[in-house]
């Protein structure tokens, strides 16, 4: 899908996402080993790349992976960087606009975005794919700087006026494939685009996107290992994701998307002359969430 287009997925939008992630011609190859490997690829963007991750988890199953990529509630108990979620209305069971909010390491801005998600369960393989829309319940808040999702992997309304601190982000694209591999294990692929907002240099905006894919690939491995023991004891027949009818009866309203998200990228702090002495790189490259 186009960056701002808001519409109901169709197949031929995940065959894309498969294609990003099972062709390899003209990416570069960044990290490989048994279990992970790491791609990018130049863009018509100055800065930013796209990056895909494969991790091979043989001790998950499809199943739960897909889960614990759907479950919001799960999410914010490992993903540390998770803000806030919202919910901006559904177009149908498998297609929602999202507004999420995630902290950055210091000194950069936190950031944040709308995006519309849209997922399959073929029955075999799943698929979640995401890019950044507008919706007018969620302008660009002060502060933060406003990512944009051309195509990911996951606006404005009066009841969330801007607020300080966040910077926009723009999703081109996000997109997870999860794949079995036997009954036990599974294949993630993870494909992302992302302008991360605000005035960065190139060689900070492609070393967050090339380490923390991913670095988060192996923080969700640790959370799908946990997430059955914790299902059972928080609402475990509630999968809104799996069962339409557990999904909120709250229905978009197109109108109220009629605006371009590159347009939110409003002008920002100057973070050009960011050094990697201003902040722990630690907290980017050896954190070992539990």
């Amino acid at each position: 899908m186009r960056l701002g287009e808001v519409r109901i997925a169709e197949d031929k939008d995940f065959e894309e996402l498969v294609a990003l992630a099972d062709q390899h011609d003209g990416w570069k190859v960044e990290f490989s080993n048994k279990s992970l490997n790491v791609w990018s690829r130049d863009t018509n963007s100055d800065t930013s790349k796209m990056v895909k991750v494969r991790t091979t988890l043989l001790d998950v199953d499809a199943a739960t992976a897909y889960d614990v990529l759907h479950d919001e509630e799960y999410w914010k108990r490992w993903d540390k960087s998770r803000l806030e979620s919202h919910s901006a209305g559904c177009l149908n069971p498998n297609n929602e606009i999202c507004y999420y909010a995630v902290s950055c390491v210091p000194p950069l801005r936190n950031r944040d975005m709308v995006v519309l998600r849209s997922w399959l369960d073929t029955g075999r393989e799943y698929y979640i794919l995401s890019h950044s829309v507008s919706h007018q319940s969620y302008p660009p808040r002060q502060g933060f700087v406003r990512a944009l999702s051309h195509l990911a992997g996951k606006s404005a309304h009066q009841s969330f006026p801007p607020r300080q601190g966040f910077v926009r982000a723009l999703s081109h694209l996000a997109g997870f494939v999860v794949r079995p591999l036997t009954p036990q294990g599974c294949q993630v692929h993870y494909v992302t685009h992302m302008s991360i907002g605000g005035q960065l240099p190139a060689w900070l905006v492609n070393k967050a996107t090339q380490i923390m894919a991913p670095k988060m690939l192996k923080r969700f491995h640790k959370a799908c290992l946990k997430y059955p023991a914790w299902k059972k004891r928080h609402s475990p027949h509630f999968k809104p994701w799996l069962y339409p009818e557990q999904m909120p009866s709250l229905r978009l309203d197109i109108a109220m998307c009629n605006k371009n998200p590159q347009d939110e990228q409003q002008k920002t702090e100057d973070e050009s002359d960011i050094k990697e002495c201003d902040f722990d790189s630690a907290a980017i490259l050896n954190d070992d969430d539990d």
